[in-house]
């Protein structure tokens, strides 16, 4: 599936979802913020998105990972990549680094090694 097919069925999906939603234009209209990456909100929100992805890993616990190796640099790649974000939200590092050091040691335990690029 290509990308702008993605995009394209997404938003008939959130059309979908919204019709008949007294608010369900106000909720399209930020759902459309968040995509652009146009406002400040919508990077932060972004990036909190990724660091989510560890926190689910976290919540749902390690031993649902079932590879050797866990290469820890997804959710600083992502954060990273929204300069302006992180420069205007500085509270995403350290956010970022304590959750990542609860999942590492959690790893570390299971004998999967922790890869960092």
């Amino acid at each position: 599936m290509t990308l702008e097919k993605k995009h394209i069925d997404e938003d008939k999906a959130i059309q979908h979802i919204l019709e008949g939603i007294s608010f369900g234009d106000r909720v399209y209209d930020l759902w459309s913020e968040f995509e652009k990456q146009d406002t400040q909100e919508a990077k932060f929100v972004h990036a909190l998105d990724k660091i989510e992805g560890y926190l689910q890993l976290d919540e749902r616990g390690t031993d649902t990972y079932i590879h050797d190796v866990f290469h820890a640099d997804y959710a600083t790649e992502a954060v990273q990549k929204f300069d302006e974000a992180t420069q205007s939200f500085p509270v995403l590092g350290p956010l970022l680094d304590l959750v990542k050091q609860e999942l590492k040691e959690k790893f570390e335990k299971r004998g999967v090694d922790w890869v960092e690029a």
